[in-house]
């Protein structure tokens, strides 16, 4: 089972990123831009993917990946560290990185 602290080497490992806070909670930014934020408490990690590839990850692994909506508009999938595994956490992050970095 992944945890936080693998989110926070997947992430500092790709080119550019940084690690900060979002609502006090700790996240990675590429150019100034969240890339994924870790909820605390809860054991799992918000990525900023697009849409397509957010709901691609879903039908592949959805006891692992969900949707997260903010103000009726897609934000990006929350991945359940619990359910995951190490290999498509991997994926889903970079992918997230990617999306933002342009």
């Amino acid at each position: 089972m992944p945890t936080i602290d693998d989110v926070r080497d997947l992430s500092l490992a790709l080119p550019d990123t940084t690690e900060g806070t979002h609502f006090r909670m700790p996240s990675f930014e590429v150019g100034g831009k969240h890339f994924a934020v870790v909820q605390k408490g809860k054991n799992r990690v918000l990525l900023y993917l697009a849409e397509s590839d957010g709901r691609s990850a879903i039908a592949k692994d959805p006891q692992a990946v969900s949707e997260s909506i903010r103000r009726d508009k897609w934000e990006g999938v929350w991945v359940d560290l619990s359910s995951v595994k190490a290999p498509t956490l991997k994926k889903l992050v970079t992918l997230a990185h990617k999306t933002k970095s342009g």
